[in-house]
């Protein structure tokens, strides 16, 4: 199946994905679960060390003398206690748990908002200033990740700011520009602290998923974390990601001769059960993931035939 493809069914419980190494199409059909085809290059992923047990989270609440944020910090609290913690114990099937500290106290930045957003080095800048204050309360060193919440600060005049978050790839801190704590901002940049880029789509003109003449669109894969669009509760990594780091160890089945293999639904519990992913090599550059999902409702999922189609996808980015 690597460049040409194969024909991909699906059931109830589970996906039979049949594979020929020879050609074919690559069709599925939507109901009652959605199966998937991933165009990954195969790259390492972070120490596992990093991305799975459990981790322990400060988020630091900031404002500034001329830009004040008066909300407290029992929203944010509930969410990442909540839904968010719930999302990643769940995703990595356990493989990873977070423990969440939103600081009841805002801390005042040195200066004002316009110091910040006119500067180029602004996430650096904030991180700087807002590091000892927090050190007088918190052992910063205690902690896993760290996140710098402040009001937003993409209006104010002369601002450099372009996104409304931020992360570090693979790294300790996330920047939240807007002061809330809404799922999906948090969800997303802790993935890229984690070690993920951005989920894209692979869009192609003709509706054939492996055409070499489509084009990568960034955050356009609906269905992901990493992605931009959809109800970001319902949504989930995929398998690709999931694997490189370490929540998949066991489950993933690599495909090098013609057959008929079952995969299991990824989204379907907290532990994992079975085969979830298949692997196939298309070359040196890439790989295809098959995977098999629960089908998402509302049309705000889908787009076009990535619907009825397996579509690849492409991953990079950090914001």
């Amino acid at each position: 199946m690597p460049a040409q493809g194969g024909a991909v069914s699906q059931g109830l419980n589970g996906g039979c994905a049949t594979c020929n190494t020879g050609g074919g199409s690559t069709e599925a059909t939507p109901t009652p679960g959605r199966t998937g085809l991933v165009s990954a290059a195969p790259i390492a992923g972070p120490p596992k060390t990093w991305s799975t047990g459990l981790k322990k989270i400060l988020a630091i609440r900031l404002d500034f003398p001329d830009l004040i944020d008066i909300r407290t910090s029992d929203a944010g609290q509930k969410m990442m206690d909540g839904v968010l913690r719930q999302k990643y114990h769940d995703s990595s099937y356990g493989k990873t748990d977070l423990q969440s500290t939103v600081t009841p106290v805002v801390y005042r930045l040195p200066h004002d908002a316009g110091y910040y957003a006119t500067s180029n080095s602004i996430w650096t800048l904030i991180q700087n200033d807002a590091t000892p204050l927090a050190a007088a309360n918190y052992d910063l060193a205690a902690y896993d990740r760290i996140a710098f919440s402040f009001p937003s600060l993409k209006d104010v005049p002369g601002s450099t700011v372009r996104a409304m978050s931020h992360a570090q790839y693979g790294g300790k801190y996330m920047w939240l520009n807007g002061g809330g704590f809404g799922f999906y901002t948090v969800a997303h940049e802790l993935g890229h602290t984690y070690g993920l880029r951005h989920a894209n789509r692979w869009k192609v003109p003709d509706g054939n998923p492996v055409n070499s003449k489509g084009r990568s669109e960034e955050y356009a894969d609906n269905f992901d974390i990493m992605g931009d669009t959809g109800d970001p509760t319902l949504r989930d990594f995929n398998p690709w990601f999931k694997s490189l780091l370490g929540w998949m160890d066991g489950h993933v089945q690599t495909v090098t001769v013609n057959g008929t293999y079952r995969v299991n639904r990824f989204d379907n519990t907290p532990a994992a059960t079975g085969i979830l992913a298949l692997k196939i090599r298309k070359n040196n550059a890439l790989d295809y993931w098959i995977s098999y999902r629960l089908q998402l409702r509302g049309k705000s999922c889908y787009k076009g035939r990535s619907l009825y189609r397996l579509g690849t996808r492409r991953h990079h980015g950090n914001q």
